[in-house]
């Protein structure tokens, strides 16, 4: 039977605790630090036969922390399913409406990440909703994080539908939890820089969307801003950023940067076994490129699928269940 884990809601889920120890630290770099290809499994080059399974699995978890810093590494890597099964098992802990608000919006982002929208929007407001339902015990940090990410979630469900305008309003509420005017900020209250990321992210290709190039490049380049401040630490984040930074400049008509940051993203995602966005500059590098770039990078968008279904990324049923 799982264990009814509680954890305190008052620390920063993004960041490794005081005193923290090998185990813990491990989990935490593979989901926000140098990336997961060392432990959760990298992919051959070009279009190498896909591989099932890593090379040296992920340590169990102990805490709820622990147990969605794993989810977010193994859903970096691509592993899908591994992640479902993660948080499925972080739902079903009960340990307390913050992680479960948290595991549903990162739930959500997977099935994002499967084209799935409008079940991720599900997720999304079910976070939301879970937050609600709890009243002030929902407070904190990990509730904070979990509000945060489901109103950028949300946005993000909007654009795969083509809805900027929703999206606008969705990114609006969640800048004002971010950066608080008033009393709330007179406290010193303000934003988390993985949460400040994401929604430079999906202003950028909001705007995209809304054919509004000049927004996009700017938004991408305040998240460039922050990385190059040293504010997250994390591989993923620098090649997600790198990766709409390229898009944005292909939206504003610049092929030749575009294409150049692109080939970046996919090279450092490749490195850092982060599957999921080496499949995404691939396309996007096969879009901006012509031969034999663009046959190169379709070569590769064919083997990262290989290998994403493979890990059950052809499979949005993994999320049903716990979730």
């Amino acid at each position: 039977m799982m264990p009814a884990w509680t954890e305190a809601g008052g620390a920063d889920p993004d960041v490794v605790p005081e005193g923290a120890d090998a185990r813990a630290r491990l989990l935490h770099s593979a989901a926000f630090g140098d990336g997961p290809a060392s432990i959760a499994g990298r992919i051959g080059d070009g279009a190498a036969p896909p591989v099932d399974g890593p090379r040296r699995g992920l340590p169990a978890a102990r805490t709820p922390r622990e147990l969605w810093w794993r989810a977010v590494a193994h859903s970096g890597a691509g592993f899908y399913a591994r992640a479902g099964s993660d948080l499925a098992v972080l739902t079903a802990a009960g340990a307390g409406a913050g992680w479960d608000a948290l595991a549903a919006s990162t739930a959500a982002s997977l099935l994002r990440q499967m084209g799935c929208h409008e079940r991720a929007a599900v997720l999304d407001g079910r976070a939301l909703a879970r937050l609600a339902g709890a009243g002030p015990a929902a407070a904190g940090p990990v509730a904070g994080h979990a509000r945060a990410d489901a109103l950028t979630g949300l946005a993000a469900d909007r654009l795969g539908r083509g809805d900027w305008r929703t999206a606008q309003r969705l990114l609006t509420r969640c800048r004002a939890l971010l950066e608080p005017e008033g009393p709330r900020k007179a406290r010193g209250a303000c934003a988390a820089p993985r949460l400040l990321l994401r929604v430079h992210w999906v202003t950028a290709e909001t705007a995209m969307t809304a054919g509004d190039a000049a927004s996009a490049v700017a938004a991408a380049r305040a998240a460039q801003e922050m990385l190059d401040a040293g504010a997250f630490p994390s591989e993923r984040h620098r090649v997600k950023t790198l990766l709409v930074a390229a898009a944005a400049e292909a939206v504003a008509g610049r092929p030749v940067p575009a294409a150049g940051m692109a080939s970046r993203a996919h090279a450092a995602a490749r490195s850092a076994g982060l599957v999921p966005l080496r499949w995404a500059a691939a396309m996007l590098l096969a879009g901006v490129t012509e031969n034999p770039t663009a046959a190169t990078a379709e070569s590769d968008v064919r083997a990262c699928h290989d290998v994403l279904a493979v890990r059950g990324g052809d499979d949005p049923r993994l999320m049903r269940g716990g979730l």
